[in-house]
């Protein structure tokens, strides 16, 4: 697929298309899901237990981070967040034990209850943060859902580590970047991890 890609760039909302389609049979095939998240836990035993880690709660679509996360003793911020694009983080888990209720909010996403402790500003080179993604390109820019979310964080996440999890076969898909666009210092796949940065 990537071969075909190279010369002529998919635009985003082809490039979404294909993603979803490449994700839609990578959830059913449990082998390379494993694998995946075998990688995500390798990846996760490399950081410092002090990290803080900014990461989210899955969907359905998505593979399931946080069952990773929460066996190690990070203190993890997921996102809350309204149909206006504004978003903000609050505390999850600290050492292991839940912090927060969570209800399902805009686009039926689990979000924390709004009395939760909130993310201290700024991040550094120490926070890591799990950006939920479809692909990447071959420089590492993040192809998102379209809602703009991350990447109006952008400033804001420069200083952290920004990780993502895909099939491999995503972690290089031809689409154009804008200068909005987030971009990951590694992307963990099921054939290992791409560094970027």
């Amino acid at each position: 697929m990537q071969s075909s890609n190279k010369i002529n760039p998919l635009s985003k909302n082809d490039a979404r298309k294909t993603a979803r389609s490449v994700w839609k049979d990578f959830l059913q095939d449990t082998v390379r899901g494993n694998l995946l998240l075998e990688n995500m836990e390798r990846f996760v035993s490399t950081l410092s237990r002090d990290s803080r880690i900014l990461a989210f709660i899955s969907m359905n679509d998505e593979p399931d981070i946080m069952s990773i996360l929460e066996k190690n003793s990070f203190k993890i911020y997921i996102p809350f967040f309204d149909r206006a694009g504004n978003m903000d983080f609050s505390l999850y888990i600290d050492a292991g034990i839940q912090q927060c209720a969570v209800h399902r909010g805009p686009y039926g996403i689990m979000m924390p209850e709004k009395e939760a402790e909130r993310l201290a500003l700024p991040l550094d080179e120490s926070d890591t943060v799990f950006v939920p993604s479809l692909a990447s390109n071959p420089n590492g820019c993040r192809l998102g859902r379209g809602g703009g979310y991350y990447d109006r964080w952008k400033n804001r996440f420069s200083n952290a580590f920004i990780a993502g999890m895909m099939p491999s076969e995503l972690s290089g898909l031809n689409f154009p970047e804008e200068n909005h666009d987030l971009h990951f210092s590694s992307v963990i796949t099921e054939k290992g991890i791409v560094d970027y940065k």
